[in-house]
């Protein structure tokens, strides 16, 4: 398999968001954007949309509960249903990779190391991950990841190896993990933002770009909003991690609400603003007006976009995100490109606020 390279264009003047392409394979991808996960694509058909959804990359996305990797570990039967499963995802010319949303869960041990990486090698992903479970210690993680890297080698995979690291609070321990990682001469680097937003993290991240601009970036879990110095913002996540360097995002992954889902609860991305607002929002804002020209809202309101039961309108505010982030993201990198995406920024009323309270909040961090 052909090597997966990041070739940087250039980087911004005033943040360190950098315009570039991935290639792997036949595949090429304009750097940065958003990637979407196998749950959104899925969302087609409860949306009833027969269009094509713009990927290039695709996050194979699973939750993973501790009954069931006891399962897929021990018993043979179970780890072969996980694995048809997974393998009837096909995605055309699309680059493939698997995030396991760990739900109570931390590998320990080699054998069921190499599950997961069996998993992944027999169903045909064009990039491995190796995921660090939330409450690992950074001293196991790389231990696997070595184990996993060393694996591949005896056995002549030639596939790209991602780490996928948690994204941690502390800036000393995001550093140290990051120069460790360096070490290994990775290609690629995931970072688990566990629907939140880590500034020391970010940084770290930011820091590593400067001195290894080649390196793709992507930034798994990201929220809608961000929640800065205690503060629900409305800016939405996505859109303002490349100013730390981060290439690409793809969302969160969440289980089914615990409580009934009403279409009144459904965040819908707002193009002019970069943020995310609620339908009763949009209508006390702009009388319900997207002003959005996507596959899914061609000129829609509010209410033609959440039209339909509450799973057929969760769905279309999906493809709607999907559609309508790529497509700003598309017009953030021609700012790039041209040396003034910070000023893009400050256009938007969500990263406008963002940045200020970014400001304030430097000064305590």
């Amino acid at each position: 398999m052909p090597d997966l390279t990041l070739k940087r264009l250039r980087g911004d003047e005033g943040t360190s968001a950098n315009a570039a392409i991935l290639e792997l394979g036949g595949v090429r991808c304009d750097l940065p954007t958003k990637f979407p996960t196998s749950t959104e694509l899925s969302a087609s058909r409860k949306a009833e949309f027969e269009g094509t959804i713009p990927s290039g990359v695709v996050i194979i996305s699973k939750l993973l509960y501790p009954d069931s990797f006891k399962k897929v570990v021990e018993k043979d039967e179970a780890f072969k249903s996980y694995l048809r499963g997974m393998s009837r995802n096909r995605y055309g010319g699309d680059i493939t990779l698997l995030f396991l949303e760990f739900k109570g869960v931390i590998p320990e041990g080699i054998e069921e190391w190499k599950v997961l990486m069996d998993l992944q090698l027999l169903s045909g992903f064009d990039i491995i991950t190796v995921q660090q479970a939330e409450g690992q210690g950074d001293e196991d993680f790389l231990s696997f990841l070595k184990f996993s890297k060393r694996w591949m080698e005896e056995r002549g995979i030639d596939k790209p190896l991602m780490p996928v690291i948690c994204a941690k609070r502390d800036a000393k321990a995001a550093r140290g993990l990051l120069e460790a990682l360096r070490g290994l001469g990775l290609d690629c680097l995931g970072i688990d933002m566990r629907g939140g937003f880590y500034y020391h993290a970010l940084s770290a991240i930011e820091e590593l770009k400067k001195v290894s601009p080649e390196l793709w970036v992507h930034a798994f879990q990201v929220p809608p909003k961000l929640r800065l110095g205690g503060r629900l913002l409305t800016c939405a996540e996505g859109m303002v991690l490349p100013i730390f360097g981060i290439d690409s995002f793809s969302r969160w992954i969440v289980p089914p609400p615990p409580i009934p889902l009403t279409k009144d609860k459904i965040n819908i991305f707002d193009r002019e603003g970069w943020g995310f607002m609620k339908r009763g929002e949009w209508i006390e804002e702009r009388g319900g007006l997207l002003n959005c020209d996507c596959p899914i809202c061609m000129g829609a309101d509010v209410d033609g976009l959440l039209s339909g039961t509450v799973i057929r309108a969760l769905s279309r505010g999906k493809l709607h995100d999907h559609f309508s982030q790529r497509e700003e993201m598309e017009g953030a990198r021609g700012r790039i490109l041209e040396g003034d995406y910070r000023d893009l920024l400050l256009s938007k009323r969500g990263p406008r606020e963002f940045l200020e309270e970014l400001g304030k909040a430097k000064r305590t961090l």
